[in-house]
Order: structure tokens, then C-alpha cells, then sequence
């Protein structure tokens, strides 16, 4: 099932004359995670020869951990820094719900990457849903090299 997306849905500067062709199953499983924070689905993606596997969250998920990396501390500036940072997001994906924009990026955790004869791990990953090859849900089962 594959949906064409529209250069009117992006901000003007990313706007191009050609129609952006996305996996629509792909973007709807990105919008669960998106309304549904706790979900995390595990999920193994081709990406321009990559494999790369993770558990999918939600873009609130995500930016939360990037705060947490960014803002380090307790302190009550660290605190507000990260609402500051958090609140435009949060808008943003409230917003994206109510016009049901269907979700452009997709984020991982607990991610693993094997590229060519190079396999490494990261703790977070975010990549366009456009340029996702192929993906099936679930984890790798059996013997990994």
C-alpha cells in the first residue's frame, strides 16, 4: 500500500515539484507510535543497503531522550531548558494530529545497524520514512552474525 504525499504537506522549504512516495503502512504504524507513547514496536528496516533494527517510538519519545542527552542535570535551568525544548515538539505533534499530516520521520530505539561488514549498535535513530527500502515488523529470531 503506498501513498503519494503531496509538496503542499511540507514547510516551503521543502517543497519540490516531484510527489514523495512513502509506505502508508510504514506511516501508519510511525502515527500509532506517535499517539500512543507507550507502544514500542519492534521493527527490522532496509535502508540504502543498511538493515537496521529497533524498537519503534513516538516523535515525543524521541525528543524526550534527546532532551535528557542535550540537558544534562537536575537543576531547575536544566529542567526549563528541556521544556523549552520539548514544548514547539509537542505542538507541533499535536498539530500533526488534528490535520492528520501523516508522520515524515521515523524514530527508533535500541537500535542495532549492519552495513556492509560493519554491525553497531546506537541507543537512538531517526530517518525519513521516504527512504526506507523495506521493513518487516518484529525482531531478528536465530543466530546473528
Amino acid at each position: 500500500m503506498e501513498e503519494t504525499k503531496t509538496a503542499e504537506a511540507m514547510p516551503p522549504e521543502k517543497r519540490s515539484e516531484e510527489p514523495i512516495v512513502c509506505d502508508g503502512f510504514l506511516q501508519d504504524l510511525v502515527e500509532a507510535a506517535n499517539r500512543h507513547s507507550d507502544t514500542d514496536l519492534p521493527i527490522i528496516l532496509t535502508v540504502g543497503g543498511a538493515v537496521i533494527t529497533g524498537q519503534v517510538v513516538g516523535l515525543l519519545a524521541y525528543f524526550e531522550a534527546m532532551a535528557d542527552l542535550i540537558y544534562v542535570g537536575d537543576s531547575i535551568e536544566k529542567e526549563q531548558l528541556k521544556r523549552q525544548f520539548l514544548e514547539p515538539i509537542a505542538s507541533e505533534l499535536e498539530q500533526s494530529k488534528q490535520s492528520h499530516v501523516p508522520p515524515r520521520m521515523i524514530h527508533l530505539k535500541d537500535v542495532m545497524i549492519y552495513a556492509s561488514n560493519t554491525n553497531f549498535s546506537i541507543d537512538w535513530w531517526r530517518g525519513r520514512i521516504e527512504t526506507v527500502d523495506g521493513f518487516s515488523v518484529g525482531d531478528f529470531e536465530g543466530e546473528q552474525l
